[in-house]
């Protein structure tokens, strides 16, 4: 009897050390007029990237800036992301981008795997 329990308590243990941590995914909020990263969102990348080795995967969902005409709006939210890529890049890690009109504008959600 002892025996089964101490199998039981072992597969109990190896069941909780592999259970999956829910990640968040990390949002990013710009100013109407900022184009690029700030050193503090910047930082939270590299920590992320860095916490999170090995990162394989990376999502970049991207809402629009708030203009007018929206192919501008597009334009303006794609150049806040090319500092994002390249750190991803030098991480090695994969990044997908996904452009999201329907997401708050002016923000950006790092989804990772």
């Amino acid at each position: 009897m002892k025996i089964i329990m101490a199998i039981a308590f072992i597969f109990t243990l190896i069941g909780c050390a592999k259970k999956q941590v829910q990640r968040q995914p990390l949002t990013l909020y710009f100013s109407q007029e900022q184009r690029t990263l700030t050193s503090e969102q910047e930082r939270k990348i590299t920590h992320l990237l860095m916490i999170e080795q090995p990162l394989n995967h990376l999502t970049l969902l991207i809402a629009p800036t708030k203009h007018n005409d929206p192919f501008q709006a597009l334009i303006g939210s794609q150049k806040r992301i090319t500092t994002i890529v390249t750190i991803a890049q030098s991480f090695n890690t994969e990044v997908t981008q996904q452009y999201q009109p329907k997401q708050t504008a002016n923000t950006v959600l790092l989804q990772y795997e």
